[in-house]
């Protein structure tokens, strides 16, 4: 590799003999049952809102897997998390979007038979997988009826260059029902194939104004794009489409989603901070059955 001496025994990453016993007790430590408090500092990274009287967070899974407990992924519960403070549902930054319906789903159905019940974790971890299966199904089943709703609407609107070369009008874009907001439908998509057969320059997110594609009243969220920022991507396309519903150009309109972007990252980086703040130490560790607090 240019510029790099694999004789350079400070790169990152070379694991050296003499740095094995280092490495043991890090995993010793990562792996083990690490006790005491700790301070949660620069993990919080969105307010989804809230569900079922639980706060929703879109937390720095990398931080978590690294200061907090290695086996984190996805999402968790106060419940099952000691280290996840009271009333909160966290979901892993690093996820997919397609993923986050059916991880909050998952993670209040799995707080609730704990807290509730006071089931084990596995047993209720296994009634919340269950419960995902059938929302899976559902958005399956209603997604299909989507797709052919719009078929009329797309019918002229392949992109001949796709099927010149081969490309077939295989329907398979509408993945999931994010939810309604502000009087829009919001709609998970696979940007994949929106890209293959209807316009190659759809990235992160679209709306029924920009793209004659995109039926009406709609807004398309690529679900490739990861759920932190599907959440920026969602609040410039509502500003983008106010501004042109305004008769501001299109151009200018997508300036104005991008500077409403911006102002909500700011937005959510001072409501995290202050949040980490006003929030005592909490525990390592999970536990295995529920607890409801005295």
């Amino acid at each position: 590799m240019g510029g790099c001496d694999r004789r350079d025994r400070s790169l990152p990453g070379d694991l050296h003999m003499k740095n094995k016993n280092d490495l043991l007790t890090q995993v010793r430590h990562l792996l083990g049952k690490p006790r005491g408090v700790v301070k949660l500092e620069n993990i919080y990274l969105i307010r989804l809102g809230r569900c079922q009287g639980q706060t929703i967070w879109v937390v720095h899974g990398g931080r978590v897997h690294q200061l907090l407990y290695p086996y984190f992924l996805s999402g968790g519960n106060d419940q099952r998390y000691r280290y996840t403070p009271e009333n909160e549902v966290w979901i892993d930054h690093r996820m997919g979007l397609s993923e986050l319906r059916y991880t909050i789903l998952h993670e209040l159905l799995e707080r609730k038979l704990m807290r509730e019940r006071g089931w084990s974790y596995n047993r209720a971890h296994k009634d919340a997988l269950a419960a995902e299966e059938k929302a899976r199904l559902h958005d399956e089943r209603r997604c299909a009826r989507k797709e052919d709703a719009a078929a009329a609407l797309w019918a002229t609107r392949w992109r001949k260059s796709a099927l010149k070369i081969g490309s077939t009008k295989r329907h398979c874009i509408y993945r999931a029902f994010y939810g309604t907001v502000k009087g829009l439908k919001v709609w998970l998509v696979d940007g994949t194939e929106v890209r293959r057969m209807l316009d190659g320059n759809f990235l992160y997110a679209g709306h029924d104004l920009n793209a004659g594609y995109i039926p009406k009243g709609e807004i398309w969220l690529d679900l490739n794009v990861s759920c932190e920022e599907a959440w920026f991507s969602l609040q410039g396309e509502l500003a983008s489409r106010e501004a042109e519903l305004a008769g501001h150009s299109e151009d200018l309109s997508d300036k104005i989603g991008l500077v409403a972007q911006w102002r909500e990252r700011q937005k959510q980086e001072v409501l995290c901070r202050k949040h980490e703040v006003n929030l005592p130490p909490v525990n390592y560790g999970v536990r295995e059955r529920g607890h409801k607090k005295k």
